[in-house]
């Protein structure tokens, strides 16, 4: 599956020269995701959203708007993966 990017919002639109941030961030949502054993699905269908688009987030395709990071770390009650990600990209 596949995003087409040109019909996203500004929001999910990675800034240019902030790839690696958001590679960090993607990489550490299914870090994360993987270790509590969640699916992509189940962590999707928590968002709202597609699978696809989660894919994406945790590719680096697209931009995590704040909303669902936040909801992702409230999800997961805070996973210590991801006071690792801030030391990363502070």
């Amino acid at each position: 599956m596949s995003i087409d990017k040109t019909k996203m919002e500004h929001e999910f639109i990675i800034p240019e020269g902030e790839q690696e941030i958001y590679e960090i961030i993607g990489n550490t949502i299914r870090d994360a995701r993987e270790a509590r054993n969640l699916t992509q699905q189940e962590v999707a269908d928590m968002l709202g959203i597609g699978v696809e688009v989660l894919d994406a987030y945790e590719n680096a395709e697209i931009a995590v708007p704040v909303y669902h990071f936040l909801e992702i770390a409230k999800y997961m009650k805070w996973p210590p993966e991801f006071d690792e990600m801030q030391k990363k990209i502070a």
